[in-house]
């Protein structure tokens, strides 16, 4: 590149000649060009402030839709399933003290609880407690219990998940509409449908689907449908009468 310049002496004032200068290497910039004109071209690029100014505002967009969709993640998976931690011997030898189960909360919304499965809800006679019981009986089931068996709807259940075959007393329930009969796998020390009535709907919190802590006693929580499978159905509750059912 060359370019004339007008040279000046110190006491000799501008001289009037103009002297080539050849420049290698680089090109001079104007004083005036934007900094960001890296090339220094005369064509100014007076993009380079706002280009970067979007780059920051995209990536800004990125983290706060990430940071959104994971909370979605998050809220989705904690109103279907819950944790909750064994506490008590009721439903040994199956779940035992201290062992964590995953709870399962829209199930139900797609079919009804069916026998045999272990379900968390709120103790009836007091809410802010929740136990974790067997279904034995659904609507319309009629149980009757002697001191070593249960019979539901005129048969005897053969029940391999229980410790002891034991009842408090002899005695017959006939479900309503929205009423289970429930009871812990441990019989003889169990508080249960036994010993105040029949749970209903409303309170039934899920369905628990599976022990995860400790990693060492992982696994799928059997509900046992064969033994239940020979049962005939007495009568099966509508969705309509369970709303207003307290």
């Amino acid at each position: 590149m060359q370019a004339f310049y007008s040279l000046y002496f110190p006491g000799r004032g501008r001289a009037s000649a103009l002297v080539p200068i050849t420049h290698t290497g680089y090109m001079l910039v104007p004083l005036d060009a934007n900094r960001y004109n890296v090339q220094g071209d005369t064509n100014l690029d007076t993009q380079g402030l706002p280009k970067l100014s979007e780059k920051r505002t995209r990536l800004i967009r990125e983290l706060i839709e990430t940071i959104a969709f994971t909370l979605l993640i998050f809220l989705v998976i904690r109103l279907a399933a819950q944790s909750f931690r064994v506490d008590g011997a009721s439903m040994e030898p199956g779940l035992h003290t201290n062992e964590y189960v995953l709870v399962n909360k829209v199930v139900y919304l797609f079919h009804e609880p069916q026998r045999g499965d272990v379900i968390v809800f709120h103790y009836p006679l007091d809410t802010t407690k929740d136990f974790i019981k067997r279904i034995i009986g659904i609507p319309g089931d009629t149980i009757k219990t002697t001191s070593d068996a249960v019979i539901v709807n005129g048969q005897t259940l053969r029940e391999p998940y229980i410790s002891t075959p034991f009842n408090y007393t002899s005695d017959t329930w006939k479900l309503g509409p929205g009423e289970f009969f429930v009871m812990g796998d441990y019989r003889d020390n169990s508080l249960d449908s036994r010993t105040w009535g029949p749970l209903n709907r409303s309170y039934i919190v899920g369905k628990a689907v599976a022990v995860y802590w400790p990693l060492r006693n992982w696994e799928w929580i059997n509900t046992f449908s064969p033994v239940f499978a020979n049962i005939r159905n007495q009568g099966v509750s509508l969705p309509w009468q369970l709303v207003n059912e307290v």
